[in-house]
């Protein structure tokens, strides 16, 4: 049986009992999200504001090194898109 991350701190009385498993569950979701094509390609289309990736962009090419940068800078962009949708979704307990 999977436990499921259900407590609200809007509405619960008490503190939290399971401190690390907020936390877990946003990384599981955020994980799940990485892994969809469609959402990947959504968060792409919707749009990245990433000033650090665009500097990235504009520097001079390093054959072996600019790839390895963009796309290390992309997939960060990525994850906190998804840890920020994440832990929206956690939260109000979906």
């Amino acid at each position: 049986m999977r436990m499921s991350y259900n407590w609200n701190p809007m509405t619960a009385d008490e503190p939290d009992p399971w401190p690390g498993m907020r936390e877990d569950a946003i990384t599981n979701r955020a994980e799940r999200l990485m892994s969809d094509q469609d959402w990947i390609e959504a968060a792409l289309g919707d749009g990245i504001n990433c000033r650090i990736l665009a500097a990235a962009l504009a520097q001079d090419y390093i054959p072996e090194t600019t790839h390895s940068r963009i796309g290390g800078l992309l997939m960060d962009a990525l994850w906190d898109i998804a840890v920020a949708q994440a832990t929206k979704t956690v939260d109000d307990g979906e």
